[in-house]
């Protein structure tokens, strides 16, 4: 993740690892590391140990944490930016990353309609242990890639919403004209943060084995 933030030279992203007590939320969220920009945080990192292997208990509900904490996060961008316009605030799109069992999985969530959020599951990837292992190391390329820009596409439009927002509040003090409507009524503020306990399991996406799938690669036109 400091790789990716420091490869996005237009803006002033800044990684910081360890435990994080995200910003964003009312309740105190902890994650394992996160990603600023210019102070708001913009991508969050949940880890699951491998003391418990398996555990889809615990998978489950760390994959929920880390829904739970970018829905904060987009929230929070929405409410502070809350007089730029529904076409722009509709690209923005938070990155989130999921570590477990070996497996890093990249998440991104947006808002479909009014209080009606997405999360996708971009691309995921086996951490490569030896360097005979090129297909897993080609594919943390991409994750890094496809978190690259992730992060440089969010940036770019909560700058553009930063933008719209401070140029409303001119218009509306020297016109007096009211005609739009706020985004932090598009978002949903009424969320609890989740509490572990089991059957948090069933939660987790089905994938299937990559014996269950071919992956091949074509050139663009």
């Amino acid at each position: 993740m400091g790789f990716a933030a420091d490869s996005v030279n237009e803006y002033d992203l800044k990684f910081i690892p360890g435990e994080y007590i995200l910003m964003a939320s009312k309740e105190t969220n902890k994650v394992d590391a996160c990603i600023i920009d210019n102070g708001m945080e913009i991508c969050l990192l949940e880890t699951s140990g491998k003391l418990l292997l398996r555990d889809n208990n615990k998978y489950g509900f760390d994959h929920i944490k880390c829904n739970f904490g970018s829905l904060n996060i987009f929230n929070n961008i929405y409410k502070k930016y809350y007089w730029a316009s529904q076409e722009t605030a509709g690209r923005l799109k938070i990155p989130f990353v999921n570590a477990r069992h070996g497996t890093i999985h990249l998440w991104s969530l947006e808002l479909c309609s009014p209080k009606l959020y997405c999360s996708k599951k971009v691309f995921k990837c086996v951490v490569p242990k030896a360097m005979s292992e090129t297909n897993d190391i080609l594919a943390l390329g991409n994750v890094c890639w496809c978190l690259t820009s992730a992060l440089r596409d969010a940036a770019k439009t909560i700058q553009a919403m930063k933008n719209e927002h401070n140029q409303y509040e001119i218009e509306r003090v020297l016109s007096g004209s009211d005609n739009r409507v706020p985004l932090n009524q598009l978002v949903n503020s009424d969320t609890k943060k989740p509490t572990e306990g089991c059957g948090f399991g069933i939660l987790i996406p089905e994938e299937k084995e990559e014996a269950e799938f071919s992956i091949c690669f074509k050139a663009p036109n």
